[in-house]
């Protein structure tokens, strides 16, 4: 297709590039809108559970599972972790795990955890000294399935870490 007349050629151009631009603008707006923050964004970690399963109370239907410890056993000097930390099947919400000293400094924390998967390692943010942390707390988030990610009811669990 030859087009001799140039007001023919600008306007064709130029409907050219609006439509590039829209599509572009389309593009961009769906990224925006169906992205959703860093902080409710769907990032989940774990693995199929097969390990120990405890939880601190019999869940009933309308309720939430925890995973009940006393104590827990690290390695001190070190930011590898060995753990037992899960989601029970059972639970209809993602979990988000924390670990705190007694004076609530965060060592770790989880991404969204599925039901019926969990963490058979982490890495700590920082390394602690051997020792034993009398009420430190394992935290835990609860959230809802939708894409608003409501936070539920959650828990945080006293218990005794010690680092050997």
């Amino acid at each position: 297709m030859v087009i001799k007349d140039k007001s023919k050629k600008k306007r064709l151009g130029i409907f050219l590039l609006l439509a590039l631009l829209l599509l572009l603008g389309g593009a961009v707006g769906r990224k925006l809108f169906f992205n959703q923050t860093a902080e409710n964004s769907l990032e989940t970690e774990g693995v199929s559970w097969e390990g120990k399963k405890e939880t601190s109370s019999k869940a009933k239907p309308s309720s939430i599972a925890i995973p009940g410890y006393d104590s827990m056993t690290l390695k001190a000097g070190s930011l590898e972790q060995a753990v037992n930390f899960y989601n029970p099947e059972e639970n209809d919400c993602y979990f988000k795990i924390s670990l705190k000293l007694p004076d609530e400094t965060t060592i770790w924390a989880s991404k969204l955890i599925e039901p019926g998967n969990g963490l058979y390692e982490i890495k700590l943010e920082q390394m602690v000294a051997a020792g034993e942390y009398e009420n430190a707390l394992l935290e835990y988030q609860c959230f809802t399935f939708d894409e608003k990610q409501s936070e539920l009811n959650g828990s945080a669990i006293k218990l005794k870490l010690i680092f050997q």
